[in-house]
């Protein structure tokens, strides 16, 4: 009886780590879009930090100057990181969607190393049985 052989392993295998680097990199993409969204609440945690700092004592009018070019500041910042948060969410898109074929494409593989082993299984079945039907066969013609 033969060894069960899948003649597409190799290419099952290419599968696998296509599927590694796709998640590999929906991960760096995620990472980034995370790191964005930190770097938004720490600019949000420092407007309002200085909004409290100017009215908790009397201020001047540099100082007011001061805190209205950092909040206008900030918000050109924030814009940026909203235009960069909506880059980074089409990337994770798309490499969603790169991760969902790859993974299909082994599926695919899976599905057929295990319609060809289940066949193997079958023919090995068969084989064993023919096996024990000539055993049992010259055994009977023996015995007469």
């Amino acid at each position: 009886m033969k060894k069960f052989h899948f003649p597409l392993d190799a290419a099952l295998q290419l599968r696998r780590r296509r599927v590694e680097a796709e998640e590999e990199k929906y991960r760096q993409i995620a990472t980034a879009l995370e790191a964005i969204a930190a770097a938004a609440r720490n600019l949000f945690v420092e407007l309002k930090s200085a909004e409290d700092g100017v009215g908790v004592s009397l201020t001047t009018a540099v100082e007011l100057q001061s805190l209205d070019r950092f909040r206008a500041a900030a918000a050109r910042r924030l814009r940026e990181f909203e235009a960069q948060s909506e880059s980074i969410r089409r990337d994770l898109t798309r490499q969603q969607q790169r991760l969902v074929d790859a993974r299909r494409d082994e599926e695919l593989l899976l599905k057929l190393k295990a319609k060809a082993r289940a066949q193997w299984q079958v023919s090995a079945a068969k084989e064993l049985q023919d096996i024990a039907d000539e055993a049992y066969l010259s055994q009977w013609a023996r015995s007469r």
